[in-house]
């Protein structure tokens, strides 16, 4: 299985694909770090669709898009510092699988960052 963050799903340019493993760990992270946010944690907390459409979003609900695209990035880059670790069933993974996640979610990163404009 494998999860999807897009803007538009029909265009792989507009759209994250990853692992299952990867989706719901990075999910995980944002869920953590953001917990006094109960728009966040209510919209990643539906992390088991395995899909969440960013431009959906933008179009119904501005304000929220704004703040899931920013715990986005901040999960993003604090996983490229390494303070943010790939972990399964909370047991955290090896090497091997921290490198293949902070490789996916650059991948994530660069997304965000082609679509949305800095803060």
């Amino acid at each position: 299985m494998a999860g999807f963050i897009t803007y538009d799903i029909s265009r792989p340019d507009c759209t994250w694909s990853s692992a299952n493993w990867v989706y719901t760990s990075f999910l995980d992270h944002v869920t953590e770090l953001f917990s006094d946010d109960a728009a966040v944690q209510r919209l990643t907390s539906s992390k088991y669709n395995q899909s969440m459409s960013l431009s959906r979003l933008m179009d119904e609900d501005s304000e929220l898009y704004d703040r899931i695209v920013k715990s986005f990035k901040s999960v993003c880059e604090r996983i490229g510092n390494k303070e943010c670790l790939a972990s399964a069933n909370g047991n955290v993974l090896d090497e091997e699988s921290q490198v293949q996640f902070r490789e996916a979610i650059d991948e994530l990163s660069a997304l965000l960052s082609s679509k949305t404009t800095p803060a």
